[in-house]
């Protein structure tokens, strides 16, 4: 495989992906969209009888609490009415809108339901349930050229790692499936692992550790994730947790932690072996990173500069998910993240901020941060609704302190992992080489969303050469939902169908928030296009199809491969993540595939 760095910069990589953006979304016109929902709302009442709930001013909610430091008071305003005038009257007009029987679906609907117009002559024929057998051409890559993440899209998935295995990431984002797995003994082992030279002076009582090998296109998550491993296996005297917190998700930083942070580049270029022939010397595009982010006296990227770029990278789809929460400090604390991408900041800090430069300094050509990012994505809601107002905290909690607090003591279970040795990390840049990978004997391998960007016979070819005797394979999928037919209102032609789908996803979701304890944080209905709620009600009936169709990809030619499957967690604070499917399998009959606990 070679990986060359795109021959454009990062600024043309932004404004070619935001005019992809462009193309899948309404162009906003505020003051259209406001005549349109006082027409609506004076309309609605009389002719239909629906009450529609008083949507919060959330520009004024925040004056009132005071505009983050370093946002201009004018483009927060514009940014929180939009939201205000997009969603006040969600999702009442899209769900009359779809319930008459004169609506038709336009291309751009085709365009953004499909991802694309490759599939619309199999989507006009298909019949509600079938999947779409025709091979999707131009699937080729194993990620998105065009964004780098900070950290996933989807909630970190509970695999089962075992000890004294190793276990192969490839696509990986960050470490956070190190802080939710389950780390346990091989019921049938197979192998002994030595770990590799630079571990072996750690002093080991028990059990052999599990070896994380990961694999990344991205020579800025590469290099992130090396930094955050030593600062988490060798803490630097006085270390806060807060700090690799900030280095992990924030998008500004206390000084303090960027001290901290550029030490660590340092150190971690000191480790590195001299000759360069060495099999664990890390790749040039890697330490060209870590160089630049470890230089002595670099000026800092300024406060304004990282809120204008966090602001930015958002792109066309960027908006407010605050106005989905019940609870007034919850809407002025998620909405005051929006707008800056601040996370892990003490709340006492006064500290000199300064922007992330894993966000915003990297070198040339380097893909810009993936568009509407935010840390939500990594946690379903139930998670953190449950960790609200824990151990006695009053009614001014929010979900943003309550994720802070869950990721603190998440950030910790890896930090001891390290430093007992219970876990060793050895982190490649570049698509790995199957042949390299099986001679690694992997227990465990993961694949992030990697098989959205393949042929799935293409990619069930790779994962066999990588591991097909004694592995268990994770991966999760999020455009899945693009090949399979009903899973979206608008594949329904009659209007009595959609207004049927559309009252069975309000009850159903009113369900699911109730027993997941939602309902105190939620509104309820969402104030979200219905197509999104409708699609959790309709995946949730179709998923195991699309399933039972990449089983049978992997059985082709006779071969074996057993597969187990959840559907995504609740995350209705973020823009992505709610349409995955987690995926477990295997392509040995002697292997028993763990059941999903996502």
């Amino acid at each position: 495989y070679c990986v060359r760095r795109p021959l454009i910069s990062t600024a043309q990589q932004l404004a070619q992906r935001n005019q992809i953006e462009d193309m899948m979304c309404i162009p906003k016109d505020i003051d259209g969209t406001k005549m349109i929902n006082e027409m609506f709302l004076s309309m609605l009442a009389p002719s239909q009888g629906i009450k529609v709930p008083p949507f919060p001013d959330l520009a004024a909610e925040v004056k009132a609490h005071g505009f983050p430091l370093g946002v201009p008071a004018k483009s927060a305003i514009v940014f929180l009415n939009e939201t205000y005038e997009s969603y006040r009257c969600l999702p009442y007009t899209m769900t009359m809108q779809y319930g008459c029987p004169v609506y038709k679906r336009q291309t751009q609907d085709y365009v953004k339901r499909l991802n694309g117009n490759g599939q619309v002559d199999w989507y006009m024929r298909a019949k509600t349930g079938e999947v779409c057998k025709v091979p999707i051409q131009g699937k080729q890559g194993t990620h998105n050229a065009f964004s780098n993440f900070s950290f996933p899209n989807v909630p970190y998935p509970r695999e089962t790692l075992y000890r004294g295995t190793t276990h192969v990431a490839v696509g990986f984002k960050d470490l956070g499936v190190l802080s939710v797995c389950d780390l346990v003994d091989d019921p049938h082992p197979r192998q002994t692992y030595m770990p590799y030279t630079d571990d072996a002076a750690v002093p080991r009582k028990g059990p052999p550790p599990v070896h994380f090998v990961g694999y990344s296109r991205s020579a800025v998550t590469v290099a992130k994730s090396l930094v955050v491993w030593h600062l988490l296996k060798n803490p630097p005297k006085g270390w806060r947790v807060r700090a690799v917190l900030q280095i992990w998700y924030s998008s500004v930083w206390e000084e303090s932690t960027a001290g901290l942070f550029a030490e660590g580049c340092r150190e971690v270029l000191s480790l590195e072996p001299e000759r360069e022939d060495e099999p664990q010397r890390m790749a040039r595009q890697v330490r060209e990173v870590l160089l630049l982010w470890g230089q002595r006296n670099r000026v800092a990227v300024s406060l304004g500069e990282a809120r204008f770029k966090w602001m930015q990278t958002h792109g066309a789809l960027a908006c407010s998910s605050s106005g989905s929460l019940k609870r007034r400090q919850d809407r002025v604390a998620l909405a005051c993240y929006e707008l800056t991408g601040d996370f892990g900041i003490s709340p006492n800090s006064k500290s000199y901020l300064v922007g992330s430069p894993c966000m915003f300094d990297n070198p040339p050509g380097t893909a810009p941060p993936a568009s509407g990012e935010s840390v939500f994505s990594t946690h379903a809601l139930a998670e953190v609704a449950a960790e609200v107002g824990s151990r006695g905290r009053g009614q001014d909690d929010t979900v943003v302190s309550a994720l802070e607090r869950l990721l603190m003591r998440k950030v910790m279970r890896i930090s001891q992992y390290a430093r007992k040795g219970e876990v060793t990390v050895s982190l490649m840049y570049g698509e790995p080489d199957p042949a390299d990978v099986a001679e690694l004997c992997p227990r465990t391998m993961s694949w992030d969303n990697t098989l959205d960007y393949k042929d799935l016979s293409d990619f069930h070819r790779l994962a066999r050469l990588c591991g097909a005797i004694g592995c268990t394979h994770y991966g999760h999928s999020m455009n899945w939902h693009s090949i399979v037919k009903g899973i979206n209102v608008i594949d329904y032609t009659q209007a009595t169908e959609r207004k049927k789908i559309l009252d069975a996803s309000d009850a159903h979701a009113k369900k699911v928030y109730k027993e997941q304890g939602l309902l105190p944080y939620l509104r309820c209905p969402l104030p979200v296009n219905p197509i999104n709620t409708s699609a959790i009600y309709l995946e949730g009936k179709y998923y195991k199809r699309w399933v039972s169709f990449f089983g049978k990809k992997g059985k082709a030619g006779g071969e074996h491969c057993t597969v187990k499957a959840t559907h995504a967690k609740l995350c209705p604070l973020s823009l992505t993540g709610e349409s995955a499917v987690y995926l477990s399998w295997t392509y040995d009959p002697t292997v028993t595939v763990p059941e999903r606990a996502d």
